[in-house]
């Protein structure tokens, strides 16, 4: 009897998971807890004045605070407005597969895919609650966008709390990808993508890999966000028939997007250590940098390993500018010089090298900021907005690209873009996006490029 080769790897994937998760529902809490009592003893001052605050937490969170505040911390804990960014890289690997293979847009596994990435990202944020609580206590420059949501410093809530809510939506979303992708027409690899966020989702803060402390959390974070969101969804799209990989136009908008959309990796150099010399290289390049510049100080002393920390606040603030400039360039390399066949056309859409290059006059005034004084307040709101924007220009670039090279398999433009489902996947990400644009427009408003 021969053995179906998808069938075996299937079967692997779901060893892997179910052993993940017992590792992490069972065994976590006390590997977490141990980790952090070992990490806090290393260094006895930062220890004396963690530990101390962390005995008065259960004090500070009264019984008597009634259930509506409590849910207000418990949502704030969670950082919800961070899942903005999740629907529009889920949306795009849709989109494409919607236009550009002319397949019928399946609304049901639409839906179950944002409802598996919402819980991942989620899941992500109480974890690192959890685990940075370390940080984020003696972290003095702390803003909305990074140092944490300071629930738990603040015992708005107890610090447990983090760790059971990122247990339950771990198990949670464990649950309805096993149960709903069989209820639905999904393609084999669709499991696999799911399995793997799932994995690397929790590895971000927890033990053993805690990629966010060993200098790979902003790898992390571009192979969950930018690579296997839009994967998922575009392989949720294309319900099981022919070949499981992406067409050559959604791999290479992922390319160039790699820092619009949050990141890009420069060159990769060697470094090596010899006495008191050392000749520091650069693994990578991201967006994530900025984001962890203002917490540079808070992670040194407790031995949080990010890039700013490794590179130092200087030389990342240089490395970051000649990455901004790179994305740039290597879009319009790729714009121009990549076809996709022998007539010349391009393999990057013309509205989404259009709508990326609109963002360029924003990129060159943050980049300046950082350039004069990376350690700067404002900075990682900056960085954000750019890296939405930049997401929303890949979005409406593909969306626009379809209306004006409509695909055979599409009888009418209004039927493809007026329809019931399509309008949910193509408006999704744009009413997500809309409660944020007062804040966004009132920050740009007074904003001091100088």
């Amino acid at each position: 009897m021969s053995i179906n080769v998808c069938d075996g790897v299937a079967a692997y994937f779901l060893n892997v998971a179910f052993f993940t998760f017992c590792y992490e529902v069972m065994l976590l809490p006390f590997v977490t807890e141990i980790d952090l009592i070992y990490r806090l003893a290393k260094k006895k001052k930062q220890s004396n004045k963690i530990m101390s605050k962390m005995s008065k937490e259960n004090e500070a969170y009264s019984s008597s605070s009634s259930l509506k505040e409590k849910g207000r911390a418990l949502m704030e804990l969670g950082r919800l407005k961070f899942l903005a960014y999740s629907p529009i890289m889920y949306s795009i690997g849709a989109v494409v597969s919607c236009l550009s293979d002319g397949k019928p847009f399946q609304v049901k596994e639409y839906f179950i895919g944002i409802a598996v990435v919402y819980g991942l990202h989620a899941m992500t944020h109480f974890f690192n609650e959890y685990v940075d609580f370390d940080t984020d206590t003696i972290n003095a420059a702390a803003s909305p966008w990074t140092g944490g949501s300071q629930v738990l410093v603040k015992g708005l809530l107890p610090r447990k709390i983090a760790l059971y809510a990122g247990l339950i939506l771990i198990a949670s979303v464990g649950v309805f990808v096993m149960y709903t992708f069989h209820a639905v027409s999904y393609h084999i690899y669709a499991v696999y993508v799911a399995v793997s966020g799932m994995i690397l989702a929790g590895q971000y803060s927890l033990p053993p890999i805690r990629a966010s402390r060993r200098c790979m959390g902003e790898l992390w974070v571009t192979l969950v966000l930018n690579f296997l969101c839009p994967l998922e969804s575009y392989l949720l799209q294309h319900s099981g028939d022919g070949s499981p990989f992406p067409s050559h136009v959604f791999w290479k908008c992922l390319i160039p997007i790699g820092k619009f959309v949050c990141f890009v990796y420069a060159s990769t150099c060697l470094f090596f250590y010899w006495k008191k010399k050392k000749i520091v290289g650069i693994v990578e390049y991201v967006r994530m940098m900025v984001m962890n510049m203002n917490d540079i100080q808070a992670d040194k002393a407790v031995n949080k390993i990010t890039l700013p920390v490794f590179l130092g606040l200087n030389t990342s603030a240089k490395v970051h500018n000649v990455g901004m400039a790179f994305s740039y360039f290597i879009l319009a390399v790729l714009y121009l010089f990549w076809n996709e066949n022998e007539h010349g056309k391009s393999g990057i859409p013309t509205t989404v090298f259009v709508l990326l290059l609109l963002t360029l006059p924003f990129a060159y005034h943050y980049s300046r900021l950082v350039h004069v004084r990376p350690f700067r307040y404002e900075l990682p709101f900056y960085a954000s907005q750019h890296n939405c924007a930049c997401m929303l220009a890949v979005y409406l670039g593909i969306v626009l690209d379809g209306i004006f090279n409509l695909h055979p398999n599409h009888k009418s433009r209004f039927e493809l873009f007026f329809s019931q489902q399509y309008a949910a996947c193509f408006l999704f990400p744009l009413v997500v996006l809309i409660p944020s644009l007062p804040v966004l427009l009132n920050n740009i408003r007074r904003a001091k490029f100088d």
